[in-house]
């Protein structure tokens, strides 16, 4: 995928769909790099994380938002994680990725980390 982005330090934002928010269906899914994101439509605005559960990969797409949104629930297991920073709430050592979504000129971006390349010496 051709992505637009704009440049930061530590980040990238890169496009995550050509399709007007309008015609979008939610949540959605989408690849931007190596990340498979899904992005889903809150109260409070766009959330996005990465493609699934870390217990057993179930997909967010089939997670439920509870806790007036703030928070996605496992499909399978019910493991639950906080929106704003990824922390498991009732999962003791699992995390999942958040990352930042803005809308700009009726189309979703979302905030890319950069990799690290390390090279041998």
């Amino acid at each position: 995928m051709n992505c637009e982005q704009a440049h930061s330090a530590d980040a990238e934002w890169a496009i995550a769909s050509p399709v007007p928010i309008g015609d979008l269906k939610f949540p959605l899914r989408v690849k931007i790099g190596d990340e498979t994101i899904v992005i889903h439509r809150t109260k409070a605005g766009f959330r996005a994380v990465d493609r699934g559960c870390p217990h057993q990969g179930a997909s967010w797409t089939q997670g439920d938002l509870i806790m007036n949104e703030s928070m996605i629930k496992c499909p399978l297991h019910a493991f639950t994680f906080r929106l704003s920073d990824g922390k498991g709430v009732n999962c003791p050592g699992f995390r999942i990725k958040v990352f930042d979504v803005r809308e700009t000129d009726g189309l979703l971006y979302v905030r890319i980390p950069k990799k690290v390349v390390v090279k041998d010496a």
